[in-house]
């Protein structure tokens, strides 16, 4: 199976962030933790399987927003199951925060409005399309924005 890859290092530093940025439109806004002139080296890879993705990124420390004017022009709907070989993420949503430490998988959703503040990090993310796991949904629903640090949680760790 080979990934759709896209990494910011074959463009001029200066514009790597922007090309980053936009790469993730209209679905998140990507907000610098540093000046923009600075060098940006990011890649994602996404491999895709019906309902469901996973992904390979490694980047900078950046902000992430999913806003509602996010929503509104991409209504998609996933629910994500994160997981940081390093890195960490302070994520804010549904009224909640939640600190999330390096080699904890922690479950949030692409349907609602989020902030994700986080380190450098190189992370592996599963994508379940909310159309083709309906039978799961009230469990993953229940366990939104909180960590899986449980045995079963942490089998991305192994792939």
């Amino acid at each position: 199976m080979t990934p759709d890859t896209f990494a910011t290092q074959p463009v001029r530093p200066r514009d790597q962030l922007e090309v980053w940025r936009e790469w993730y439109q209209p679905v998140l806004d990507i907000l610098p933790k540093h000046p923009t002139g600075d060098e940006f080296p990011a890649e994602i890879h996404i491999w895709t399987l019906g309902g469901w993705a996973m992904s390979r990124t490694i980047a900078p420390p950046v902000n992430v927003v999913r806003a509602k004017s996010n929503l509104r022009r991409d209504p998609v709907d996933h629910w994500v199951i994160s997981y940081c070989a390093r890195g960490a993420h302070l994520v804010q949503t549904a009224g909640a925060e939640l600190e999330v430490p390096a080699r904890v998988p922690f479950l949030w959703s692409l349907g609602q409005e989020f902030l994700h503040e986080r380190t450098h990090v190189d992370r592996v993310q599963f994508f379940l399309a909310r159309d083709a796991f309906r039978d799961f949904a009230p469990l993953l629903d229940g366990a939104l924005g909180s960590t899986l640090d449980t045995p079963l949680g942490h089998l991305p760790a192994t792939i």
